[in-house]
């Protein structure tokens, strides 16, 4: 990513890394209306293109790259003013361990905040995203397949 890009890096907590050069988000950073994307991901140089894609748009994409960084994100927040949604992927690394189903622990936080954004789970497959929307009622959940990954992924970002 270039300098000029509009891509913001959260990051929240002081013992993370980040992957970019660290903000402090002020709760209205963005005009309320604003089309705000928080995107939860260990890997985030991986979704360099649909962010740029997200950016010509004028959709503005928060990036955490843990579970605990998400949650710190919206817990200090405004979201509630902006055309809001978040995307995580399924397998994270998490505070240096490998947790396959970090997406599905994060789902479980969210639904107990009943919140009013949609979530996509990014992950590869579905088999049991029937299961999880029953489990998680209180979340607007959505999930990837082989199948649909990247359309799937590009038109939520972008708000399609």
């Amino acid at each position: 990513m270039g300098s000029g890009d509009n891509v913001l890096t959260v990051t929240l907590l002081d013992h993370i890394e980040p992957v970019q050069q660290a903000i402090s988000p002020p709760p209205a950073y963005a005009p309320a209306g604003t089309r705000v994307v928080l995107w939860v991901d260990d890997c985030p140089q991986n979704n360099a293109a649909i962010i740029a894609a997200a950016k010509a748009m004028g959709i503005q994409v928060l990036q955490a790259t843990s579970t605990q960084e998400a949650i710190a994100f919206l817990d200090k927040n405004a979201w509630s003013a902006w055309d809001f949604r978040v995307i995580t992927d399924m397998h994270r690394i998490e505070r240096g361990f490998e947790v396959k189903d970090a997406g599905i622990r994060f789902i479980k936080d969210l639904n107990y905040r009943k919140p009013p954004f949609p979530v996509l789970l990014y992950c590869s497959w579905t088999g049991n995203i029937d299961v999880w929307k029953r489990e998680f009622s209180a979340v607007r959940l959505d999930a990837t397949n082989n199948e649909d990954v990247a359309k799937k992924v590009k038109k939520f970002v972008l708000f399609v």
